[in-house]
């Protein structure tokens, strides 16, 4: 590998030899991308460590000053100082305060980083800068292209390597960071350490362990919002003894937050319409649900302004287009959850828009934080409403079961009546009916109390390719005769025509242990007599008898516990946004710093900007108002068992809900609503004898004739058309 200066790596060519450019956005496949890059690597290498950090900062990254704190944190760790903590506000630049030591330094440095996006849009960025030693390990990669950033790594040619904190749970990776020299450890992200982070990813609680492990290596642990608390937390999870603290100032004086009430016969996606008309620059809204994003995304774009859409669930292929059409400037408007705040990078956002609030204080912060990173004004705006605040909190609420729901879990488990399971956190979520991170939280649980010993992402699906006979193979491997007679008898191999197996299914057939038919397969492919591909992967657990003793109540009270907390984070921030107090002031002395002007001018209460301030909302006069629905509520005492539409619309008066639990509540289903006092309406369970494609099809016709509507985010609202057809229907009652 060629070795070349700052001075020389600016120029177009080196000696004769053409610096080859890597073409990225082509290469929409991420293993071409990587194939590509390991290429450049073995034929062209930057060896900037004899420079200093200022010169790194300008000829690499094209900055000419460090931001606050950077140097400082910078010169600390290339001295050699210990561990340190550092917070710095989203667009502070907290990712050059490890990549320009770990290009300085001779050793590796390790990057824990929390999302698959985030690492990956790491790398890239890197890599367009010519910076071909920074790489990442995750389940994106083909096993060619990870064996290969292994051995590179091992041979010394990595800088950095981003891994998720479950890669490190592997074996086979700490034993060769065990074997180098791991210059620096960092944590990006941090706060997914504290508090609950650790229960929702348990691989983080092994993140000391891991550290002990590679002979501590300083340690520095970064994020972009932390409160005291947050703070002592992530130090006590990482075992950070003699810790240095880096805090930079948290407040954006360049970010206009503003707050705008609307009432619940406000249109207000018509009122967000006008809104966009009047502002100008890159522009996300932020919306709570993945219907949400669509409908307020395909509204836009039906009036004149074009907005893509993001979240979660939507093909990897479809984000990546849209995620990138909104960061090269192809479309200026995104709609979006929460899904695709983290990671993004995009210098000149202009307008950051809340359609639906945010939960916390810190999320709120972070997501504003992608405005104006250019240092140009920008816009943060909340659209604030009584009845989606209510939603937000039975959302909080939904997301964390009950006694019923943690036994359907152990249930569930036992049932399966067997030595392993293989399964996901996902399909269990399903079975199960209860969100994922519970599942997380519930199987850690489990596992902490001996009651299940889990293996997490084992090989479950393999493509074989045989390199001889079985005969052959038999006779060759002795000390595995008995065994490879029988995986060779199951109908799995007895099929000529097959060549993908279920270990599981082999494991049914033979009776065999997994780890033993693992042992037999990994020994034949290193002696390259059989090789297989592996397709799949899942967990096995591994149920013990003393799982039907499990005390589950910790588990309802810690539940309980975040539910509150969660809730109280919900308050805080809804408080902060309407209190008539400086905005600016108050979300920065959350964060603990001191804020001494009692007018800002960057808030709607210190200074309302003249035209966001002057929009008039527009009513929907469709839209029943609920002195209107009082009047009528005499009328729901009266029984009428025969007609499913009256009583559905008697439910959509009485209480304001998604659509997506609107089947549910009706049959009775709705358990982890309890605590909303729903049962106690008389509306709960009173369809429970119908099917759910009944009421769907009885629901699209009252919304089809307008007795009740359903705006973009799923809620379905009594109209005025619908109050005449209820004192219609009970008239002669």
């Amino acid at each position: 590998m060629q070795e070349h200066t700052c001075d020389e790596i600016r120029k177009e060519n080196i000696g004769k030899k053409a610096v080859v450019e890597m073409d990225i956005e082509p290469l929409k496949d991420i293993n071409l991308r990587i194939s590509e890059q390991i290429r450049l690597l073995e034929h062209y290498s930057k060896d900037i460590s004899n420079l200093t950090p200022q010169q790194i900062l300008t000829s690499i990254f094209g900055y000419e000053h460090f931001k606050p704190q950077q140097d400082k944190l910078i010169k600390h760790i290339l001295k050699k100082k210990g561990n340190a903590l550092a917070v710095m506000p989203t667009g502070g630049g907290k990712s050059l305060c490890f990549q320009i030591p770990a290009l300085k330094q001779k050793g590796l440095t390790i990057v824990v980083s929390p999302l698959i996006a985030l690492m990956t849009d790491q790398v890239k960025g890197l890599v367009e800068k010519k910076i071909y030693s920074a790489f990442f390990i995750n389940s994106t990669l083909s096993e060619e292209n990870k064996s290969k950033i292994i051995q590179l790594t091992e041979q010394g040619f990595v800088k950095m390597l981003y891994v998720a904190p479950e890669s490190l749970s592997s074996d086979k990776i700490m034993d060769i960071f065990q074997k180098i020299n791991v210059e620096l450890f960092v944590i990006d992200e941090a706060h997914c350490i504290s508090a609950w982070g650790h229960d929702f990813r348990p691989d983080y609680l092994r993140l000391i362990q891991m550290i002990k492990q590679l002979h501590d290596p300083p340690v520095l642990a970064l994020t972009a919002t932390a409160t005291d608390k947050v703070k002592e937390d992530i130090q006590k999870q990482l075992g950070l003894k003699k810790c240095k603290l880096f805090i930079a100032p948290c407040d954006r004086p360049n970010l206009y937050i503003h707050t705008t009430e609307l009432e619940p016969s406000v249109n207000k996606e018509k009122f967000l319409l006008d809104l966009l008309k009047l502002l100008k620059g890159s522009t996300i809204i932020f919306v709570s649900y993945t219907k949400t994003a669509e409908k307020v995304a395909e509204y836009l774009t039906n009036n004149g302004i074009k907005a893509s859409f993001y979240h979660g669930q939507m093909e990897k292929e479809d984000k990546d287009k849209n995620q990138n059409e909104f960061m090269t400037g192809k479309e200026n408007v995104i709609v979006c959850t929460i899904a695709f705040g983290m990671g993004v990078d995009k210098k000149d956002i202009r307008n950051i828009i809340h359609f639906n609030v945010s939960h916390s204080i810190e999320n709120y912060y972070q997501e504003i934080g992608r405005a104006g990173r250019d240092g140009v004004p920008s816009n943060c705006i909340t659209l604030l409403s009584e009845h989606e605040i209510g939603k937000i909190k039975a959302l909080i609420t939904s997301d964390w079961p009950g006694k019923e729901k943690i036994n359907a879990i152990i249930r569930w488990l036992v049932d399966q009546n067997k030595k392993y399971i293989f399964t996901t956190p996902k399909f269990i979520k399903a079975v199960c009916d209860i969100n994922e991170i519970p599942v997380n939280v519930i199987l850690l649980r489990l596992e902490k109390a001996g009651t299940i010993k889990r293996y997490p992402k084992v090989i479950w699906g393999v493509k074989l390719i045989m390199k001889e006979t079985p005969s052959e193979l038999i006779k060759k491997y002795p000390q595995f005769k008995s065994d490879l007679e029988l995986i060779f008898k199951t109908p799995s191999f007895m099929n000529k025509q097959r060549k993908w197996f279920v270990l599981e299914d082999i494991m049914d057939q033979t009776k065999l242990d997994y780890f033993r038919i693992k042992e037999i397969f990994e020994q034949l492919r290193r002696d390259g007599f059989f090789q297989y591909i592996e397709e799949e992967r899942k967990d096995i657990i591994w149920v013990q008898k003393s799982i039907k003793n499990f005390d589950i109540q910790p588990l309802v009270d810690l539940f309980e516990k975040h539910r509150t907390e969660k809730l109280k984070k919900v308050d805080l921030l809804i408080d902060c946004l309407r209190n008539k107090k400086c905005k600016r002031k108050e979300l920065i002395l959350y964060f603990g710093e001191r804020y001494k002007p009692d007018n800002c001018g960057m808030c709607s209460h210190c200074k309302p900007k003249e035209g966001i301030s002057n929009i008039v909302p527009t009513i929907d006069k469709n839209y029943a108002a609920d002195e209107e629905i009082e009047k009528v509520k005499d009328l729901f005492k009266i029984k009428n068992e025969d007609n499913i539409k009256n009583k559905l619309i008697k439910l959509v008066a009485l209480y304001t809900i998604p659509s997506k639990d609107f089947i549910k509540l009706v049959r009775g289903e709705l358990h982890h609503f309890a605590s909303r006092r729903i049962k106690d309406l008389p509306c709960c369970g009173m369809l429970k004898g119908e099917t759910e494609e009944i009421i769907y099809e009885n629901i699209k016709e009252i919304v089809d004739v307008k007795w009740i509507s359903e705006s973009s985010d799923g809620t379905l609202r009594l109209t005025k058309k619908g109050i005449i057809y209820l004192k219609e229907s009970y008239k002669e009652k």
